[in-house]
């Protein structure tokens, strides 16, 4: 970044790390705090005087500091001063599933069933406190800490019992629960979809529902499953390919009950 850019007159901006329709994010150090490295999200600056988007970003702020824990991130300051708003958080330097794909390929079995208990396990945990996540993505869910994944992307978590917010277009390669796409509607069993989108990626690395745009992309989807997981690799479990399947169903009646079931099901795999 040009210049040196100071928010509070404490946060140095350094760098843009990523970039969306509703924020962006920027490392960056706490002058005041032996210049540790942490992150900022900001809001773009046409959306500072958008009372819809102020109070969105403030309800993720707020729902993150409720949340905290060993696979969420971990907020600091919520910013508003002088056209610039935004929240501080933990800076996590880890690559994301999607990362880890594009540069290596599929994962193991093994690993893949690792991630996926991860991932199930804050999951149950969000649904437990009354959260659907609704955006689960293989793009954002990072390997942030050791062997230990951090789920990112909260801006469209939403509470049990209200609507959910309008889901993210950004991302060209997301997944959108059919429920949504149908309906407009999504609750835990649309967290498990995702997840099962996930773990597809994870042991196959496809994306399970190809086309040349978003709109492609939801007409296949739409058709029905995608290709089982043990007939694209024939060292996947065949048992495990039928729970992959199973989260992934169209109709929500037909996948897991909950983060809860499909975790157990998981476990038994190691």
């Amino acid at each position: 970044m040009p210049g040196r850019v100071l928010v509070q007159q404490r946060y140095e901006l350094l760098e843009r790390v990523d970039s969306g329709d509703n924020s962006t994010v920027y490392r960056c150090i706490d002058t005041l705090n032996s210049d540790r490295v942490i992150a900022f999200k900001r809001l773009p600056e046409i959306d500072v005087n958008d009372a819809d988007s102020l109070r969105a970003l403030q309800r993720e702020f707020f729902q993150l500091k409720k949340l905290a824990g060993d696979m969420t991130l971990n907020v600091r300051d919520f910013i508003n001063q002088d056209s610039v708003v935004g929240y501080t958080m933990d800076f996590l330097p880890g690559k994301s599933l999607q990362d880890q794909l594009d540069a290596r390929g599929r994962f193991s079995v093994t690993e893949s069933i690792t991630c996926l208990i991860q991932i199930l396990e804050a999951v149950e945990a969000l649904h437990s406190d009354g959260y659907i996540h609704s955006a689960l993505d293989v793009s954002n869910v990072l390997m942030a800490r050791g062997p230990r994944l951090v789920l990112s992307e909260f801006s469209f978590m939403f509470e049990k019992g209200n609507d959910p917010e309008a889901f993210p277009n950004g991302k060209s390669r997301q997944v959108i629960p059919p429920e949504y796409i149908d309906r407009r509607v999504l609750d835990e069993r649309s967290d498990i979809y995702l997840i099962g989108t996930i773990g597809y990626q994870l042991l196959t690395a496809n994306d399970p529902f190809s086309g040349d745009n978003q709109f492609d992309r939801i007409v296949n989807q739409l058709k029905g499953l995608p290709v089982a997981p043990h007939a694209v690799y024939d060292d996947i479990p065949f048992e495990l390919s039928e729970v992959i399947s199973k989260a992934m169903k169209i109709d929500p009646e037909q996948r897991f009950e909950s983060a809860h079931t499909f975790l157990k099901e998981m476990r038994t795999f190691l």
